[in-house]
């Protein structure tokens, strides 16, 4: 319904025509006179009643609501908005002198260069380098061996959402000296940080939650796994088991977080979450998704050296994020690159000698399958 709105003006004129028209004699509605000024008075009331109004009005539908009025609304029925999640990925300390044994702790803090985002070492058990604290009191260490130079070890980032997802060589800074340790660096970019899910994805994911709440179907599939966190992608196969093999009856979800390796723990959690909207006499697999690595590779023009140095990371995160957003199943086209590249920066005049993986074909495209970038070198 179009609701019919009234201005400040528009209510004092209305009160000024309507007291005129019930008086015999003229008033007087000057500028400063008193009956003006009641007539203001009252309009300031009416506008801010008219507000009000308007605002229970649109909380009282979730396509109206906005920030946690969305919140509020959803949580009636159990849902709640999805958070941010915390970019990772590895990080490599090196020393120019490999004398002695270096240690690196567990939750050591570096940073980007410029000091704004900051990543803690985390734990990884299974890095041949870890090495644990007996005591207990600590997490353990990661050495770099006397003769070393350097050792590689994973980081998530303090700021959870996309300001941690850095581009590559960024990171530089160690907030605390580590003896015999010189520098810090990440090879690779970070890409798998996510915002806290939006009003318009909230109310997206609302729509499919309603639904799969009577309904054994695939769309009650697909929004248990959204559900679960905000930075999984997923493809859900019918009639298919694990190895692509048609099996009636079963159905196969294959989801990926964007680190690499989704973890056990995540699929674990998708499994719970389906297995609560399955339908019933029908069987399924959780899996992770298996990644196909991008290796981009092409030669841009510019007028100048100086656009061209400027234009070429801009590419490189356009590259980036294009394929970080790919869904599993999807393919990544070789006919995209050069798009993506004009796309990045005015500055572009020519783009040849692209690449994409060694070749000139697509890659990706398995309905397991999800493609991530490796390396994406302009020149």
């Amino acid at each position: 319904m179009q609701l019919t709105l009234l201005t400040f003006d528009q209510f004092v004129a209305g009160m000024v025509a309507q007291a005129q028209a019930s008086s015999t004699a003229a008033l007087n509605f000057e500028e400063g006179s008193v009956l003006l000024a009641l007539f203001q008075a009252q309009a300031a009331q009416m506008c801010w009643l008219q507000w009000q109004n308007v605002q229970n009005l649109a909380n009282q539908r979730l396509s109206t609501c906005t920030g946690t009025d969305c919140d509020t609304f959803g949580a009636d029925f159990g849902f709640a908005r999805l958070g941010a999640t915390y970019a990772t990925g590895n990080v490599t300390f090196s020393r120019l002198v490999t004398t002695q044994q270096a240690l690196v702790p567990v939750g050591t803090l570096v940073k980007t260069g410029d000091g704004t985002q900051g990543f803690t070492v985390t734990l990884d058990a299974g890095n041949a380098s870890y090495l644990a604290d007996g005591t207990g009191l600590t997490q353990g260490w990661y050495v770099i061996a006397a003769g070393a130079s350097s050792v590689t070890v994973p980081v998530v980032a303090v700021n959870g959402g996309t300001a941690g997802n850095v581009l590559a060589g960024t990171i530089t800074l160690i907030s605390a000296g580590i003896p015999y340790v010189d520098s810090v660096t990440n090879g690779a970019a970070f890409s798998n940080g996510v915002n806290a899910e939006s009003d318009a994805a909230f109310k997206a994911r609302f729509a499919l939650f309603l639904p799969g709440l009577a309904r054994g179907t695939a769309t009650a599939v697909e929004s248990a796994v959204a559900s679960v966190a905000a930075d999984l992608t997923y493809n859900v196969v019918e009639a298919v088991n694990a190895s692509d093999a048609t099996q009636p009856g079963n159905f196969v979800v294959a989801v990926d977080d964007g680190s690499g390796a989704t973890p056990s723990a995540t699929l674990a959690l998708v499994t719970a979450a389906v297995n609560a909207v399955r339908p019933i006499g029908s069987t399924f697999n959780v899996l992770a998704a298996s990644d196909v690595a991008a290796t981009v590779s092409m030669t841009i023009t510019c007028p100048t050296a100086a656009q061209k140095t400027a234009a070429i990371p801009l590419v490189q995160s356009a590259v980036a994020a294009f394929i970080e957003a790919l869904p599993v199943g999807v393919p990544f086209p070789y006919s995209r690159i050069a798009a993506l590249a004009y796309g990045a920066s005015s500055a572009i005049t020519d783009v040849t000698s692209i690449t994409l993986n060694g070749g000139t074909a697509d890659i990706g495209g398995g309905v397991f399958q999800v493609v991530r970038l490796a390396t994406c070198t302009v020149s």
